[in-house]
């Protein structure tokens, strides 16, 4: 029905309101925008990850692999910077980070003495022939400065040590306190191994195993003696062999080991047992000792007053070969009571781990044949070269026997 309205004047005007406006049908209901999923960058080529890592420890080993977590990037780069001032030998450290990140790329940078991180970042741009995608670091600006060399995005990873709270200086100063920080790559070459000499019977296994009981940590057995257990006698063909599984266990054991690492016995023991049985072989002549590196940082030979002639014919033969290498030993008198002697190589290994060593003897002096090969930039290899045969001298308890010719490892 129409309604009325005045126009203004006098008279009142039909006036009809207009109809409101229909809804549209239901098919053209316009529904509202959906976001746009969220786009994932894309993986890089590669990621470089650069540094001194002298010595690399457990906060390097976790920016390296975020670095190559395959949702990152697809292949690793590490850029192993060394200066004449480092620490420790570059082949050593390049080493120990090819065994922890056996498919990453490891290329060694010369960097001048007085170069300071702008110009070290041109000289690892310099000498890398394919650029990476992405620089991962844990420092803000010398990280940066590299992606600038690069024109390249930069990732930060853990730059207040909150993750893995330690440095390198801080490594290699105390070893044995940081000691959880120490790549297990390296391990075998910190820990502190002490050796346990002297004929059968004297207590040697005893006091390996107290001692690696109190210490919490591994000991490794006589291997001659398992073989003469559980296989055959052991023969003077023989010695070869048992040398050789006698040092391997000890590594692989000291791979696992927390600071220190008892061993009962050592190689020392079996060739101056196959010297011994080859002068009486041949009466009258003298053999002279094969090559063999200074592995154990402290030695102990338990003698007795009462020994029998053959634990005196082992255990003088060993000290003497001890005194031609010009080793240093701690002589334990066994004839005390076990506790006593237990005692008394405390003190020495306690000794042992206040020196502010980061290497031990097996790292200073690597075996023969054990040299790390490593690849250049350049293609070419270079051998870690072995230093002198370390050497290790006794404490207050016990005979610290000391020779002439010795040079103390803590000198």
């Amino acid at each position: 029905m129409s309604k009325r309205s005045w126009t203004g004047g006098g008279d009142w005007q039909p006036y009809d309101p207009p109809e409101p406006p229909k809804p549209p049908p239901e098919d053209e209901v316009q529904a509202p925008p959906v976001p746009a999923p969220m786009q994932w960058p894309a993986v890089f080529e590669s990621a470089l990850v650069a540094g001194r890592f002298d010595p690399p420890h457990a906060g390097h080993q976790h920016l390296i692999a975020t670095a190559g977590d395959p949702r990152l990037a697809k292949r690793t780069t590490i850029a192993l910077c060394t200066r004449a001032t480092d620490r420790l030998p570059w082949t050593l450290r390049a080493d120990w980070l090819r065994r922890t990140f056996p498919d990453a790329q490891i290329v060694q940078v010369a960097l001048g003495v007085v170069e300071d991180w702008h110009a070290a970042a041109q000289t690892v741009a310099r000498s890398l022939r394919t650029p990476p995608g992405v620089v991962f670091s844990s420092e803000a600006d010398s990280g940066a400065a590299l992606a600038r060399a690069f024109s390249v995005p930069h990732r930060l990873v853990d730059p207040d040590r909150a993750a893995v709270p330690i440095s390198s200086s801080a490594l290699f100063n105390d070893p044995m306190t940081h000691f959880a920080h120490v790549l297990p790559a390296a391990r075998a070459d910190v820990v502190r191994r002490v050796a346990c000499f002297g004929g059968g019977g004297v207590g040697k296994s005893t006091l390996v195993a107290r001692l690696g009981a109190h210490y919490q940590t591994r000991s490794v057995p006589e291997y001659a003696r398992t073989w003469n257990e559980h296989v055959d006698r052991v023969s003077e063909e023989d010695v070869g062999m048992l040398i050789r599984m006698q040092q391997a266990t000890e590594d692989a054991a000291a791979a696992q080991a927390n600071r220190l690492l008892f061993c009962d016995t050592g190689a020392t023991q079996l060739l101056a047992w196959a010297r011994s049985a080859a002068e009486r072989r041949h009466a009258g002549k003298t053999f002279s000792d094969p090559p063999l590196s200074a592995s154990h940082d402290l030695r102990f030979v338990l003698r007795k007053g009462s020994e029998t002639p053959r634990q005196r014919q082992i255990a003088t033969a060993v000290e003497a070969s001890f005194e031609r290498r010009g080793w240093a030993f701690v002589r334990l008198d066994a004839d005390v009571d076990a506790g006593q002697v237990f005692d008394a190589a405390r003190v020495h290994v306690e000794a042992l781990l206040e020196r502010p060593l980061f290497l031990s003897a097996r790292g200073r002096s690597r075996p023969p044949g054990d040299q790390s090969r490593q690849t250049t930039q350049s293609g070419h290899t270079a051998d870690a070269a072995v230093p002198p045969a370390a050497h290790t001298v006794g404490g207050a308890a016990g005979t610290a026997v000391v020779r002439r010719n010795e040079v103390p490892e803590d000198a």
